[in-house]
């Protein structure tokens, strides 16, 4: 009988290594500069800069100043607290979000850890199977006992079919769950990224609730759970799939353990009904704060029908992307799919029908296989398309349920690698396994380089994804701050070849010809992204001045006054019109609006002079 203080010395130090290796592998995001969203979410985020904020952060939007209909108070919470600890130094936020994923990885390891006790050894490193069978009738805390301190040896066991290796490591698949967790370079997309930390904490707090959820005799365990499944809610929407998820767990527990003990783990039904009405009421309460049902609902113009043939496709996609993470990106291209019976969608009809046929038999088989199926898909609920999204695809979206996925991989690397009687076949086995996680960790570690500032994750997203506008939008942007003018002209044609109707590339792609001198394109881009726009004062402030380089001065007095009807506090209307009044020899008019644009800006260098000219 093993020693139960070495059992617990053992797990504590599989606890070190998770930690250790988290820190290893996302060690070279910590010197990251904020990037894309997180100057949205962060930098120009007001109100986040004090802890007298938080009450506030619970009946506004994530990003008030610009509104994004997204209602998460404690993401917001998370990045005050982050600024009233480090200010606005990126090393601080990225700190936060490693040690969130570490503690992730850590709930996995203990949730895994319990079913797989409750199972027996059939996928631990423990000798021979253990049918469910045997267990049934018997108190739960003594199957854990038997399972965890080896009393129980099944009749098959030979030393020639076991390493002693697999006798001292009951917790394999456990630890290799959370260990590929931890290292899959999909979830760089919520770590490595500040604004990706909904992602985290609304894990933390479902795998918390859920492993609360798991001994239904404590009232007070049961509370917990709710309560951190409201903490949940306001990390992230998504989190509103946890009942789903409890369910699976106590339906798979129920086929592990017979129906004797399942009354005892199991919570009463009031306690389901809890959950279901806490969701309930936040969606009601989201309803009225955020004044929508939905995120982003805008932003997707397509219909249920061509979101559901598409989401079939994306969900292989997300397959793809966990068995062959490289090429990652933070936007893909999407095309809606609109024909019924085209190739993709018959792929995905056999491929899904095969993993539901899969599902079924491993329910009688092998619940646990069953369970990191259906968690799969489960967690995967809320991004099928099925209600309109901001996107038709997304990495971090995977970040929960790749946590069915990696459970699915670390039970059948388990079985190739014990199956064989021999200790040469085991140590191949086991060779090939980290093998496995040293590339996986290792593409991380590169993908961490992507996310280390604005540059390197527009260039590295364009080249993976070059029919995204805004990828090349944004880059375009980099270069023209950089004075790389040719580069953003190109940047910006691409854009706009993309799409079109986007004032903003328009507008910057006529900055950019000017400053290479080629006004008369430039007078064409600016006239194009007015007639998209032509409620933006800005648009009309530059077209204005593009006219006055080219000598149309009439146009140019018509547009700026134009735009000073639609914003009178412009300063830089007012002192273009006063440049143009001034060529055309108006110099009383001139005056006035020189005049007007430095009472709107006093420090207004070019007006100044104009003005004692």
């Amino acid at each position: 009988m093993a020693n139960p203080r070495i059992i617990s010395i053992f797990n504590l130090s599989l606890v070190v290594i998770l930690i250790i290796i988290g820190f290893g592998v996302y060690g070279n995001s910590l010197g990251n500069s904020f990037v894309w969203d997180d100057e949205l979410l962060v930098t120009g985020n007001l109100s986040i800069r004090s802890l007298s904020n938080i009450p506030g952060l619970f009946n506004t939007d994530l990003a008030p100043e610009v509104g994004g209909n997204f209602f998460r108070p404690l993401q917001a919470i998370s990045y005050t607290i982050d600024y009233t600890c480090w200010g606005l130094n990126p090393f601080g936020y990225h700190l936060t979000s490693i040690l969130i994923h570490i503690a992730n990885s850590l709930l996995v390891f203990f949730l895994i850890s319990f079913f797989i006790k409750l199972r027996g050894s059939k996928h631990s490193l423990n000798p021979g199977p253990y049918a469910p069978s045997r267990f049934a009738g018997m108190d739960s805390d003594i199957v854990a006992a038997v399972v965890d301190r080896g009393t129980y040896q099944p009749r098959s066991t030979t030393a020639a079919t076991v390493s002693p290796i697999c006798r001292m490591f009951p917790r394999a698949v456990p630890f290799l769950t959370a260990v590929l967790f931890l290292v899959h370079p999909v979830q760089t997309e919520s770590v490595a990224y500040i604004a990706g930390r909904a992602d985290l904490l609304a894990a933390f707090f479902m795998l918390l609730a859920l492993l609360f959820s798991l001994d239904g005799r404590k009232i007070f365990r049961l509370l917990l759970s709710m309560v951190f499944f409201l903490l949940a809610l306001s990390a992230k929407e998504a989190a509103i799939i946890l009942p789903l998820l409890i369910i699976l767990c106590h339906i798979t527990l129920r086929k592990m353990t017979g129906r004797a003990n399942n009354e005892r783990l199991s919570p009463a039904g009031w306690y389901y009904a809890a959950l279901f009405m806490i969701a309930l009421i936040y969606a009601m309460a989201r309803y009225f704060i955020i004044q929508s049902g939905n995120a982003s609902l805008s932003s997707n113009p397509y219909s249920f029908y061509e979101r559901f043939l598409t989401g079939s496709e994306v969900i292989l996609l997300y397959l793809k992307v966990l068995i062959f993470p490289v090429h990652l990106r933070m936007e893909r291209v999407i095309y809606p799919v609109t024909v019924l019976f085209s190739s993709g969608v018959i792929y995905a009809a056999i491929i899904l029908s095969g993993v539901v046929i899969g599902a079924v038999r491993a329910y009688r088989r092998s619940p646990i296989i069953f369970f990191g199926i259906v968690w799969f898909f489960c967690a995967l609920l809320p991004y099928m398309n099925w209600f309109p999204l901001n996107a038709e695809m997304a990495e971090h979206w995977l970040y929960l349920p790749s946590i069915g996925f990696v459970l699915l991989f670390a039970i059948f690397a388990e079985t190739i690698i014990t199956r064989g009687r021999e200790a040469k076949t085991f140590r191949t086995g086991l060779s090939l396994l980290i093998a496995v996680i040293v590339t996986l960790s290792a593409l991380t570690i590169r993908r961490n380089l992507d996310w280390s500032d604005n540059k390197a994750i527009y260039l590295a997203t364009a080249r993976h994804s070059p029919e995204s506008p805004r990828a090349h939008y944004n880059l375009g942007n980099i270069y023209l701050a950089e004075g790389r003018l040719t580069d953003a002209v190109r940047e910006f044609t691409e854009s706009i070849r993309i799409k079109d109707w986007d004032p903003k590339s328009h507008s910057n792609l006529g900055k950019a010809l000017i400053g290479l001198n080629r006004i008369p394109e430039a007078v064409r881009e600016f006239e194009t992204a007015a007639a998209l726009e032509p409620s933006s004062p800005q648009g009309l402030i530059k077209l204005g001045a593009a006219y006055g380089m080219v000598g149309r001065l009439d146009e140019a007095v018509r547009v700026l006054l134009k735009a000073i009807t639609l914003d009178p506090a412009q300063p830089d209307a007012y002192n273009n019109l006063g440049s143009v009044y001034t060529r055309l020899k108006r110099y009383d008019e001139a005056e006035l609006a020189y005049r007007a644009s430095l009472r709107l800006n006093q420090g207004m260098v070019e007006a100044i002079f104009n003005l004692g000219v």
